[in-house]
């Protein structure tokens, strides 16, 4: 008899393998003779489903990946700041290209 556990019902930090198979019982032997493949399926189906849209979107002002070196202090402290520190780290250099732009 299968047990009625949830993966609600679990300890806080249990692990998947922790949590019996109630919410995914293995497939019995009468589900297994009337599976087909997914080629089968009709087309609607595939016409329904939502499309992948691909992760995030795309940004009106992408940025650029480039590997710069910088003195393990410079870099400390920016890390020390928590998230977020390379947007910290691009609105000091956007500050600093401000004023090497007023002086030329």
């Amino acid at each position: 008899m299968p047990s009625t556990t949830r993966p609600s019902d679990q300890p806080p930090g249990a692990m998947p393998e922790d949590v019996d198979d109630v919410m995914a019982p293995e497939m019995t032997e009468e589900e297994a003779a009337r599976a087909r493949p997914i080629a089968e399926a009709p087309a609607s189906l595939f016409a329904a489903l939502p499309k992948n849209k691909g992760g995030r979107p795309r940004s009106a002002a992408p940025k650029e990946h480039v590997s710069l070196r910088v003195d393990a202090d410079v870099l400390s402290a920016y890390k020390a700041t928590g998230e977020g520190w390379q947007s910290r780290m691009n609105e000091a250099l956007r500050q600093g290209m401000s004023r090497i732009r007023q002086t030329t």
